[in-house]
């Protein structure tokens, strides 16, 4: 059980750098830790939806949701939908 949750924990931790470098090349901002935590609060409530597997479109409306208040909302989308690609490589990865 706790290989298990250090080895969740460490995907999390992939998921949020991807995210963030994704992030910071399509609009750079300064709040670092922030621009860190969102994708990974995204996925937690995307993961937590009961009505949709693994969160599938719930998470991708709380990760443009958190990011509307710091840039405009085509690039949070195409954030999201890189975001996307990069939860798909790491849980390719986790599996």
């Amino acid at each position: 059980m706790g290989f298990a949750l250090i080895f969740q924990l460490l995907a999390w931790l992939f998921f949020g750098l991807g995210s963030f470098i994704v992030i910071q090349t399509v609009h750079p901002l300064t709040n670092n830790l922030l621009m860190f935590s969102i994708p990974v609060a995204a996925w937690i409530i995307g993961y937590l939806s009961l009505i949709t597997p693994m969160g599938l479109g719930v998470r991708e409306v709380v990760f443009i949701t958190l990011l509307m208040p710091y840039m405009n909302i085509a690039d949070a989308t195409v954030i999201t939908v890189f975001s996307r690609i990069n939860m798909v490589i790491v849980e390719t990865i986790n599996v």
